[in-house]
């Protein structure tokens, strides 16, 4: 199986169709996949959801597994309608040089294999706690076999500390993340990492794309989420703070755009947007999407009204280089707000995401944004969180099945108040 062919099916599985939910007059319906119990099942859960192409869905915890250092585990489905799903805990963290506390989920390959990145371990001398690592678990070849976990880079400080945000996977397997601090300027980086030939006993080779410096604010500084790739090559993503540090103080963070060379040695970087206070402030793990048009859409857990707000980027015209904002939803307390993640553009043309706080209760909320007419957007909370044993404060982005269900973890509550997985039907 080519590279090529591996990815393309990969995402096709890890989105599940990105499908949209289906009309219904009936009330959204949210169900309790499974409950964490913080002990070797895993607890607090941060990152977001992929599933493979048979349903079973993956992800990973930041603390539990018996170490207290986080796992990697595994949801399958019951084989009957309304039975229990299945967890499995495919690798425990531990506190050493393979690295321990992920916060992003994970990407999956058309062959299973799985990708990811821990906040600490790993390089344990130049970051006093580990600078984190970029892991591969590879599925058994028997049914019953045990899954193979092996680090594919340890990063050091001058390449980059805390990989919060997980790694994206382009046509030829390479893969790119970011690192929260740490490179050249002290304020993180972008970074590759190529895959050795087919066969080779090579090590995957890392480089820096960008650093940001702290001499250089405009740039943004701490990139803490994920990045979007292109159908160009081109890579998209967000820092946390510094830009325009007039608005906010510490600035509230920039949009920024990594274009490769003909032959991938050289990449620009620009940034395409510095946010205004009214346009939010401090996006954080955001995963940016691309419309058809081109057009970017992102969340950010401050600004606006004070509790977040969705924000739409316009590509520049023909012969322009500006891109256009556009502010679409201001958050407020009432109907979920701190908005933590990225958001799922569905095929209706909507935006699915998840609020961290507020709701009725404060506990969260799902939300809709569905385009009107002169680029305005109807903003629908499709469930409150108000019970805590259906989970708590959703960290993470949704995904969807064909069938149009929704499915995100939750950071808390649960059974066992330590996280869980929800499935909701709109």
């Amino acid at each position: 199986m080519t590279v090529a062919r591996v990815v393309v099916l990969g995402i096709v599985a890890a989105l599940l169709t990105a499908g949209m939910p289906s009309p219904s007059s009936a009330a959204p319906k949210l169900s309790v996949l499974y409950s964490f119990k913080g002990g070797n099942d895993g607890a607090l859960v941060y990152g977001n959801l992929v599933a493979g192409p048979d349903g079973t869905l993956y992800g990973t915890t930041n603390a539990g597994g018996g170490t207290g250092f986080g796992t990697v585990f595994k949801l399958t489905p019951p084989a009957a309608p309304g039975g229990a799903w299945k967890e499995t805990v495919l690798h425990v963290f531990n506190d050493d040089a393979d690295g321990f506390r992920p916060e992003a989920g994970l990407i999956i390959d058309a062959d299973g294999a799985l990708y990811g990145t821990t906040t600490q371990g790993g390089d344990l001398v130049s970051c006093e706690s580990g600078c984190g690592v970029v892991f591969k678990l590879t599925p058994p070849g028997a049914p019953k076999g045990k899954w193979k976990y092996s680090v594919l880079y340890r990063l050091t400080y001058p390449g980059g500390e805390n990989a919060f945000g997980g790694v994206v996977m382009d046509s030829a397997g390479a893969l790119y993340g970011t690192a929260w601090q740490g490179g050249a300027g002290g304020m993180g980086v972008v970074f590759q990492l190529t895959p050795p030939p087919p066969g080779s006993r090579k090590n995957w080779k890392y480089s820096v794309l960008h650093a940001f410096s702290f001499y250089d604010g405009s740039e943004g500084a701490h990139p803490v989420s994920g990045l979007a790739l292109d159908s160009h090559g081109a890579l998209y993503g967000v820092t946390e703070d510094r830009g325009d540090e007039a608005d906010c103080f510490g600035g509230c963070g920039t949009i920024f755009k990594l274009t490769p060379s003909k032959r991938g040695k050289v990449w620009a970087f620009e940034v395409i947007h510095a946010l205004q206070f009214a346009e939010g402030k401090l996006p954080y793990r955001v995963n940016l999407v691309f419309d058809k048009k081109g057009a970017l859409y992102g969340t950010a857990s401050e600004g606006g009204t004070g509790f977040g707000t969705v924000f739409q980027l316009v590509p520049p015209a023909a012969h322009q280089t500006a891109w256009t904002p556009n502010v679409i939803h201001t958050f407020a307390k009432k109907t979920g707000s701190v908005p933590l993640a990225g958001l799922l553009l569905g095929t209706d043309g909507a935006l699915y995401g998840t609020a961290t706080t507020g709701g009725s209760k404060g506990f969260g909320a799902i939300f809709k944004l569905a385009p009107k007419a002169g680029n305005t957007w109807q903003y629908t909370m499709l469930w409150d969180f108000t019970d805590q044993t259906q989970g708590v404060h959703p960290f993470a982005p949704l995904i969807a099945d064909q069938a149009g269900a929704l499915y995100t973890t939750t950071s808390g509550g649960g059974a066992s108040g330590q996280g869980a997985v929800v499935k909701l039907v709109p």
